[in-house]
């Protein structure tokens, strides 16, 4: 990342829940637990003060009410607006809680449920209650080492659902991502794709590795990109230079 995004949280199960959803390029960021909703703006107003931004609030609302949220999300930002400018911080409210992002992105639920019809009762009660639906669906296993256990795909799938969409969102205009990589890797086990580095939407879809190698390095010479292969933990295997072109060895 180009900056140091900091996150200023309620608590550390917050922190280790955001830290796992995250996409591998922001997981370098810095958490900070407030220890509850009321100091939240107070540990934010010291980090911008004291370290500069660009500092993000994520917090549970509470409530799925969007103007009740609205004004408690203006509130947390008019306290950050008198200490620093408007570009280096955000405020993000999940409705009604953190764990919704699992309830919106239904197909993570597969590791616990049963059955459709269990599970579409399981999903309409955790949108109105996700940390409490959460919590008994998983009968005394921890949330935290629940998430751990995700997969990449799962973690993908995850960052799919609307309100995990608008905080990605929502991240990147704090910290925007030079989209200089195009980086080629499997497709939830089907297929290969390829994406610019800090978008989330597939740009082209192959059967196969080498053919996608092929394509991708036609589009990073085209748009003069690195080309970096992922493996399916999305864990670099190979970067290729500027144009797709392979890197030289140092003794050659």
């Amino acid at each position: 990342m180009a900056l140091a995004l900091s996150f200023v949280v309620e608590g550390k199960s917050d922190a280790a829940f955001l830290r796992r959803f995250l996409p591998q390029d922001l997981r370098s960021a810095r958490f900070f637990a407030a220890g509850g909703r009321m100091s939240l703006a107070t540990v934010a107003r010291n980090l911008l003060v004291h370290e500069g931004g660009p500092v993000m609030i994520v917090a549970d609302a509470d409530t799925r009410a969007a103007d009740q949220i609205l004004e408690h999300r203006g509130i947390l930002r008019l306290a950050l607006q008198h200490v620093s400018q408007e570009k280096l911080f955000d405020v993000f409210l999940f409705a009604p809680e953190i764990e919704v992002l699992i309830f919106e992105a239904p197909s993570v639920l597969d590791q616990i449920t049963q059955g459709l019809s269990r599970k579409a009762a399981l999903v309409d009660r955790g949108r109105q209650a996700p940390h409490k639906t959460l919590a008994s669906a998983l009968a005394g296993r921890s949330i935290t080492d629940w998430i751990d256990a995700l997969d990449e795909s799962s973690l993908a799938d995850l960052r799919s659902g609307n309100q995990a969409t608008q905080l990605l969102a929502a991240v990147r205009r704090l910290v925007p991502v030079d989209p200089s990589s195009l980086l080629v890797g499997p497709h939830k086990g089907e297929g290969w794709q390829a994406r610019k580095s800090g978008s989330y939407s597939v740009g082209v879809l192959r059967k196969t590795q080498s053919e996608m190698m092929d394509r991708g390095r036609e589009l990073a010479k085209r748009e003069s990109l690195e080309h970096t292969i992922q493996g399916p933990s999305s864990a670099t295997r190979r970067k290729d230079g500027k144009g797709g072109e392979p890197r030289r060895r140092k003794d050659q």
